[in-house]
């Protein structure tokens, strides 16, 4: 029988390998010394991971708080000034319609006062927000409102009412009363002075001040005096309610371009916040 070829014989498997033993692995080169980085650069890895910490807590915080982030102090700065500038008129006229009653104690000479500092603090604070450098389009609109000389100027007449009011006042309780705090030859001259000068002397204090003179040169005059004063408490009374602060309509306006987040800085403020409170109020 013919022999028949098998694939062994035709396809020989290789030789079997050597044994692992028998192969000797190449000689390990030997490892070569690592150099130890410069303390600098431990520093330095150290605040580069202190600061990406300090980036990621920051703008997760913007992130919570809407448009949070610095105030732009030069914009703070031209509020605080127009808010300063609004308080100083709308604080001295509401103090001086608390006021209205003014013969109530402590009587005329504290209107004279409450009048005299009002028109200084309006004309400082005027002064301090003009004198800022380079203003807001909107900010300078506000303080170069020509309503804010002419609040000035009535309240420089309402202090000379008043001053006005406290002289003819102490006069008639001298003459009427006993009790005025004036001597009545020195309130004769500056009675004279007065209704010479007028300084835009309302008609019933002129006529209160003419009976005043003539009850001292020895004519009757109580009644027309009586009713000088009577009409004196109606003219002080119309004049300190007919205040308003100036251009509130374009401090509205620009208040209303500035952030969120300086809008709520100025709140605690002790010069802008309590101006800021009373616009808010209006």
């Amino acid at each position: 029988m013919v022999r028949t070829a098998r694939p062994s014989d035709v396809y020989r498997l290789p030789p079997a390998p050597a044994e692992a033993s028998s192969i000797h692995p190449p000689s390990p080169q030997p490892a070569k010394p690592r150099r130890r980085p410069p303390a600098w650069m431990a520093v330095a890895g150290v605040l580069a991971l202190v600061l990406v910490i300090a980036g990621l807590v920051r703008g997760t915080t913007m992130a919570n708080t809407g448009d949070a982030g610095l105030v732009d102090v030069v914009s703070e700065d031209q509020a605080i000034a127009a808010l300063a500038l609004y308080d100083a008129q709308a604080a001295t006229m509401q103090r001086l319609r608390d006021k209205a009653a003014i013969y109530e104690n402590p009587g005329p000479p504290e209107a004279v006062r409450i009048a005299a500092s009002g028109s200084q603090r309006v004309q400082q604070a005027l002064d301090d927000a003009r004198a800022l450098p380079n203003p807001d389009t909107r900010a300078a609109a506000y303080y170069n409102a020509g309503g804010h000389s002419r609040v000035v100027g009535q309240l420089v007449g309402v202090t000379q009412l008043a001053e006005a009011i406290a002289l003819l006042s102490a006069t008639h309780d001298s003459l009427y009363g006993g009790a005025g705090s004036i001597p009545l030859p020195e309130a004769y001259d500056r009675i004279n002075n007065l209704l010479a000068s007028r300084r835009g002397l309302p008609e019933p204090l002129a006529l209160w001040g003419q009976a005043l003179l003539e009850q001292m040169e020895d004519r009757n005059r109580a009644q027309q005096a009586a009713t000088g004063r009577q009409a004196s408490q109606r003219v002080w009374a119309a004049t300190v309610r007919s205040l308003r602060p100036a251009a509130v309509r374009p401090l509205a306006a620009y208040l209303q371009t500035l952030p969120s987040v300086t809008i709520e800085g100025l709140r605690g403020h002790p010069v802008a916040g309590p101006g800021l409170r009373r616009l808010e109020q209006r």
